[in-house]
């Protein structure tokens, strides 16, 4: 009888060893908090700049990854300082009535400010911009009048000139 509980003693032994030796776990290590450099916010340095004489200009700006859930616009800006969070993505969106459209899509630099300089170029012929943030979703456009004229025209003029031609005054034009 001896023998069978030293047995089933050396057996049990053996189980727990075996099923130990099986599990992962790791010793904890203490974290050093004096090498943390983790940043998880940063400003970003937002400039507006003519593209010609390098001068400071006020125009609209979008930005979208701000606010998760909609774009942010801001309305007559040349120069801001904003909050940005590293994990995220962002996209610059910049109007202004007689100059080309801009747009870049970016993540934040490591470093502790974000320097994002935007050049705008005048409007004119042959020069490229970027639309990588606009969403085409159908390939139809069709247009319509909103006219006043006491005179009503039965179809559609082929442009605004043609139309500012049969009517003297000047009419509403929208896109649906």
């Amino acid at each position: 009888m001896k023998i069978f509980r030293y047995f089933t003693l050396l057996l049990l032994t053996v189980c727990t060893f075996q099923v130990g030796s099986f599990a992962q776990f790791t010793v904890e290590e203490k974290i050093d908090s004096t090498n943390a450099n983790d940043v998880q916010e940063q400003k970003m340095e937002l400039l507006v700049l003519d593209f010609k004489s390098k001068k400071p200009i006020e125009a609209d700006v979008m930005i979208k990854g701000l606010n998760p859930r909609k774009t942010v616009v801001y309305k007559d800006v040349s120069d801001s300082t904003l909050i940005l969070k590293k994990y995220r993505i962002y996209t610059v969106s910049v109007i202004k009535k007689g100059y080309m459209y801009f747009a870049h899509r970016f993540w934040p630099d490591e470093a502790e400010t974000h320097v994002e300089r935007i050049e705008l170029k005048p409007l004119g012929l042959g020069i490229k911009s970027s639309i990588e943030d606009i969403t085409f979703w159908e390939m139809k456009l069709r247009f319509t009048q909103i006219c006043t004229c006491p005179r009503r025209i039965d179809r559609l003029p082929e442009s605004k000139s043609d139309h500012q031609h049969l009517c003297d005054r000047s009419c509403q034009w929208t896109s649906e």
